[in-house]
């Protein structure tokens, strides 16, 4: 089970933190005994290469926790270069603020995540790099070929997280649950609460109409979200975007299924592409009106 697949109760800040790093703990010696040995032996990447160097033709990736590395997730591309035919592949339709509100109906898709990386250990995630600068030396100690889709994968991952933010934003690549945990509180101070959206009945991620149930809450002014990369690894793309609001709001599909999502409404989209996916579909300009979208399931909110 995914560590974050946990509800996550409103407690004070400290005791938050606490308990975060807690359930790291727990779900860490939960994993196989080789997966726990695995992780001490590429503590750093010297013992790595002293490991290849001394004949072994394993790549490190036996050394990882076991995630396939062609895992069938998708993320944002960077907001500079989003074109007028690549979508947003981590968020839902894009709609109004003015339609988040009972009664209305939209067509969403909330797939169930394929992407089961789990983080290593803080010490163990400092020693790898993530630059393109050196590339070529992280495919060689992950064992991808350099010409393969993994690694064309592994590229944009680091990529994004080397682009620069866009104005309004603050972003960070955490690349375990400690750092994960450092950048929400150093945004939003030690009193966060963490949301992310869930299925409660009988969700099997089927593309369909959504209703929107009474009750939406509005549950904070700042946010930190965090989008699983992917990656061979757990890595988070965070970042805090100004001027938006998140809302837990109940939905219900035209199926049946009940699904918790949370939602994001940008005010200020001056700074977005033109060609951004959403000013096509809702057929309005950059900066003009606030524009909202569901966030999926693998997406972490923080809030204060």
């Amino acid at each position: 089970m995914d560590i974050f697949s946990i509800p996550v109760s409103t407690v004070s800040s400290e005791q938050a933190f606490n308990t975060t790093r807690r359930i790291l703990e727990e779900r860490r010696n939960a994993l196989q005994r080789d997966i726990v040995e695995a992780l001490v032996c590429i503590k750093n990447w010297d013992r790595a290469d002293q490991r290849l160097q001394e004949g072994s033709n394993a790549p490190v990736s036996r050394y990882l926790p076991a995630s396939p590395v062609d895992v069938k997730i998708t993320y944002a591309p960077k907001r500079q270069e989003i074109s007028k035919t690549t979508y947003e592949h981590d968020v839902n339709t894009f709609f109004l603020d003015t339609n988040l509100h009972a009664g209305q109906k939209l067509k969403l898709h909330f797939p169930n995540t394929q992407n089961d990386a789990k983080f290593l250990t803080r010490k163990a995630a400092e020693s790898m790099p993530l630059s393109t600068n050196k590339l070529p030396e992280i495919l060689k100690h992950l064992g991808i070929k350099p010409d393969s889709i993994q690694a064309n994968r592994v590229k944009t991952a680091i990529e994004q997280c080397e682009a620069p933010a866009i104005r309004g934003e603050d972003k960070f690549c955490a690349t375990s649950l400690e750092s994960l945990i450092d950048f929400g509180v150093s945004k939003l101070g030690r009193g966060v609460q963490v949301y992310s959206t869930e299925g409660i009945k009988g969700d099997n991620g089927t593309k369909q109409v959504y209703s929107i149930s009474k009750g939406v809450k509005k549950i904070g002014e700042r946010s930190v979200v965090c989008h699983k990369q992917n990656y061979v690894y757990a890595v988070f793309y965070c970042h805090e975007i100004h001027a938006t609001t998140a809302y837990k709001v109940s939905l219900v599909g035209s199926d049946g299924t009940n699904v918790e999502a949370v939602a994001l409404c940008h005010a200020d989209t001056s700074s977005w592409s033109p060609q951004h996916v959403a000013f096509q579909m809702l057929k309005v300009k950059p900066g003009s009106v606030p524009i909202c979208h569901f966030v999926s399931r693998d997406n972490l909110v923080w809030v204060p």
